[in-house]
């Protein structure tokens, strides 16, 4: 086969793959934000022109406190009992996609009409080749 094909085929499950650990990620961290995305809904909903003006107001100061007792909410940090303040970073190590590797081998096996072993070493040839590059 080809050195062209077998790049793309290998190409293919790094990206299916890829996709897959961006999906977790993201899960992961809409879980860790779940309460503080409604307060930045709301500053998205202030047009960008007027975001300076707001920025001076009353209102935003309270959008402020509302932000941080989300983000102590989605933290588990007690308002009441507890006035540490909260993580403005997180450290996200999404799980692993389970279980998909060989669907993926067996998906673009059957797409490239090539086997599965083939596959499973275009995907190994295009992480070697991307490890050195």
């Amino acid at each position: 086969m080809p050195f062209e094909r077998r790049f793309v085929i290998g190409g293919e499950c790094e990206a299916l793959w890829r996709r897959a650990i961006e999906r977790n990620m993201q899960a992961e961290l809409a879980k860790r934000t779940l309460v503080v995305r409604d307060q930045w809904r709301k500053a998205a909903r202030i047009p960008i022109s007027e975001r300076s003006k707001w920025t001076r107001t009353q209102d935003y100061q309270d959008y402020l406190e509302d932000v941080r007792g989300a983000m102590q909410e989605d933290q588990g940090i007690d308002t009441v009992d507890d006035d540490r303040d909260p993580e403005r970073l997180h450290v996200i190590c999404p799980p692993r996609p389970k279980n998909l590797r060989q669907q993926i081998i067996r998906d673009v096996a059957v797409k490239h009409g090539v086997t599965e072993r083939m596959v499973k070493r275009c995907w190994e040839e295009y992480r070697r080749f991307e490890r050195q590059e």
